[in-house]
């Protein structure tokens, strides 16, 4: 390096500035795609100059015009020679420290991130292995209690249920003897209570949402006023009959009149032809 700066100072340009083009064509073709690199040739190439130019500067004990202008051409052609050089040299020692450390370094890395993750998810299933043994002693140590749970809503759900049939029946069989009673003196109270008002009680009033006792209290209020409407036996109006016949004939005609009746179930209408026959 400095036989060149000594012939660049003889004046022997081309020997000096040949060889700096050669290693620039050179050094671009082989810095071309690493461009930290690049910038750290120049980052190598100004920190050369201003050391060339300050120890050629010290070195001189008056310096002049001409000796600040030799130093500084000698410190340009030094800095270009140390970037075109750095362009051959470091590409080359960083493909070496790439395969003899980083490279080494990195597939340890690798090797230590996979046993890492192996490791963390041996750990995270045997966890969720714990945890489902956990899980599963639980579920057997409480299952009898949950059997059992079940197995007492279960009563209760059927013991409410018969409660209701029987609630229900119990209602079913006190509309079944006031609607008997109704129909069985329909005649009789037909102008003082008005079939549609007698349905009308148990539109509004004996619903199935009342419970049994309440129902059968409200049943026997409502049985005392058709028996209020009907009277005392003694006081009804009883036919005369002057004959065998006309008995016959009226009994005849009541039960005529009970067959017709549109609203009667054969239940009802069999038991009113029956209480005819027998009396």
């Amino acid at each position: 390096m400095m036989r060149l700066i000594q012939n660049l100072l003889a004046g022997d340009f081309c020997g000096t500035l040949l060889p700096l083009l050669l290693l620039a064509i050179v050094g671009q073709q082989t810095i071309k795609g690493h461009p930290r690199l690049e910038r750290l040739s120049y980052l190598l190439g100004w920190v050369a100059l201003l050391l060339f130019v300050g120890v050629g500067l010290l070195i001189r004990p008056q310096p002049d015009g001409s000796d600040l202008l030799v130093v500084l051409i000698c410190g340009l052609v030094f800095a270009g020679y140390l970037v075109t050089i750095s362009w051959l040299v470091l590409p080359l020692l960083a493909l070496m420290i790439e395969a003899t450390l980083v490279g080494p370094w990195r597939s340890l890395n690798r090797l230590v991130r996979q046993a890492k993750s192996g490791w963390q998810r041996r750990c995270a299933d045997r966890r969720l292995r714990r945890q489902e043994e956990c899980l599963q002693r639980q579920e057997e140590h409480n299952r009898p209690h949950r059997d059992r749970q079940a197995r007492l809503e279960r009563q209760i759900q059927e013991t409410r249920a018969q409660q209701q049939q029987r609630e229900q029946t119990v209602r079913d069989q006190l509309r079944y003897r006031l609607q008997l009673t109704y129909d069985q003196h329909r005649t009789e109270l037909a102008q003082k209570f008005p079939p549609d008002q007698f349905a009308a009680y148990f539109d509004n009033f004996l619903t199935n949402e009342l419970g049994p006792d309440e129902y059968a209290r409200r049943a026997g209020q409502l049985e005392q006023m058709l028996v209020d409407q009907l009277g005392s036996r003694s006081r009804r109006r009883r036919p005369k009959f002057e004959s065998i016949d006309q008995v016959i004939a009226y009994f005849e005609t009541e039960k005529e009149r009970i067959r017709q009746i549109p609203t009667l179930d054969e239940d009802s209408r069999e038991t009113l032809l029956i209480v005819i026959d027998d009396a």
